[in-house]
């Protein structure tokens, strides 16, 4: 994995994996991709769609490491996970007030 973009190696994430992507990621049968690996580049696809969903290319770029095959499976269960849920992945946080 290209652990340059977004720290894919970091300790913490953003995003948190459920029940859902831990079955999901078994079903995918790799150990390409851990756990933590897997929640970076959901919050990392999170991150880079805040004003308009990416593209399975744009993952594609983002994750050059990752084998072109996988990379499809993570993206479409991310797109569909995001589709079906109708609101992004990661918590909002709001800070401040408006006047």
């Amino acid at each position: 994995i290209n652990a340059e973009y977004g720290g894919l190696d970091a300790e913490y994430a953003d995003y948190d994996m459920d029940s859902e992507d831990e079955d999901f990621l078994k079903s995918c049968n790799t150990k390409e991709v851990s756990p933590n690996q897997f929640e970076r580049m959901i919050e990392t696809m999170e991150k880079e769609s805040e004003n308009r969903v990416i593209t399975l290319l744009d993952a594609k770029q983002l994750f050059h490491d990752v084998e072109h095959n996988l990379m499809a499976q993570i993206y479409d269960y991310w797109l569909n996970k995001r589709l079906s849920l109708k609101i992004p992945l990661l918590p909002e946080i709001k800070t401040g007030s408006k006047d």
